[in-house]
């Protein structure tokens, strides 16, 4: 029995990955983010929040960023004029701040599409860029022969020659008439970035590694602010006469006077107890506020090693200052050349 489109915008609500079924999309290699986050973006861009995330994550785009753009012409005849003029256009089109802007959400989940407006400025065609939601778009196995998906712009195109394929996938754009197969994207009309795509072309994002460490992080850091609270105000026990009823409607306002004045003195932790009980608050094994510090400093290196290749020379407990600055330059400028390669294999 066919499934009717409303049953089905209900099932892809209630189940992010019913859509991909649907179209016979291929499986996203962060299963995490996809599956048990339910493709919530804002839950890999939280991370940012992070001091020490954003930081790292800063310093790898940054490298690619910082490298001059070298323009070379084709012919020698035309170089004085072909390079000048392409060195106009970039600065026209703000090169930089498209890359930046690829890599930002690219290199943290993994893939990441700009729509393209073309528009003349001063004598040039340039491209003026515009931000999508990054959960707007799909990926689906390719149906060349089948000319009735819609394209985004409206246009019949031909699907040999003039829609965007990724990694031999198609991409598609989710729109309100389209929110389960989504229209085709042209050429030219879309600029897409993958990181580390080795099987689909969603990629696999530094999130995917970065995340449980910072949800490491955060836990520790909120036992270690529990853990000083608790220092700083111990838990209040406070007693009464075994024979004093909550249902006597003489003491009940007593009472909540009682428990008002415990909470105030301590907001966290208090009790209110007859006298016929005993409460015994051993000292915990954790007691020691270094053991969070530990766990924090360890997801710091992790996250650093994720991200970076390896942990920084201040997370590390002990070696060579002098060796480690030479491993370290030699590390980064072999990562930002992989990188760089990538995205300019892409931007063609």
């Amino acid at each position: 029995m066919p499934i009717d489109v409303r049953t089905k915008l209900d099932l892809v609500r209630s189940d992010p990955n019913f859509a991909r079924t649907l179209t016979n999309a291929p499986e996203a290699e962060d299963e995490h983010l996809y599956k048990r986050l339910g493709q919530d973006y804002a839950r890999y861009l939280e991370m940012r929040r992070d001091p020490h995330v954003r930081s790292v994550l800063n310093k790898r785009r940054q490298s690619i960023l910082g490298r001059r753009i070298l323009v070379e012409s084709a012919t020698k005849k035309l170089r004085d004029i072909g390079v000048k003029a392409a060195e106009e256009i970039l600065t026209l089109l703000n090169y930089e701040s498209i890359c930046s802007a690829l890599l930002n959400s690219g290199q943290l989940i993994g893939y990441s599409v700009l729509q393209l407006d073309w528009e003349d400025q001063d004598g040039f065609i340039l491209p003026k860029t515009k931000f999508i939601p990054q959960n707007r778009f799909m990926f689906a196995y390719p149906e060349l022969d089948n000319l009735d998906i819609p394209t985004a712009t409206g246009e019949s195109l031909d699907p040999e020659t003039e829609i965007i394929m990724v990694g031999g996938y198609e991409l598609r754009l989710l729109t309100k008439d389209n929110s389960i197969y989504g229209e085709r994207c042209p050429r030219g009309r879309f600029l897409v970035y993958t990181f580390d795509a080795d099987n689909t072309p969603w990629g696999l994002g530094l999130g995917y590694s970065v995340f449980p460490w910072w949800s490491i992080k955060r836990e520790a850091m909120k036992s270690w602010l529990l853990h000083s609270d608790r220092f700083g105000s111990p838990p209040t026990i406070g007693t009464h006469p075994a024979d004093i009823s909550d249902d006597d409607p003489e003491m009940q306002g007593i009472i909540q006077r009682f428990e008002r004045f415990l909470k105030s003195v301590s907001p966290n932790g208090w009790a209110r107890l007859p006298e016929d009980f005993k409460l015994t608050l051993p000292e915990g094994a954790s007691a020691d506020p270094s053991v969070h510090e530990r766990l924090i400093g360890t997801s710091d290196a992790q996250v650093s090693k994720a991200v970076l290749g390896e942990m920084q020379y201040s997370d590390k407990s002990s070696g060579s200052y002098a060796a480690n600055v030479s491993q370290v330059e030699d590390r980064d400028a072999n990562l930002t050349d992989a990188d760089c390669n990538i995205l300019d294999e892409q931007m063609k």
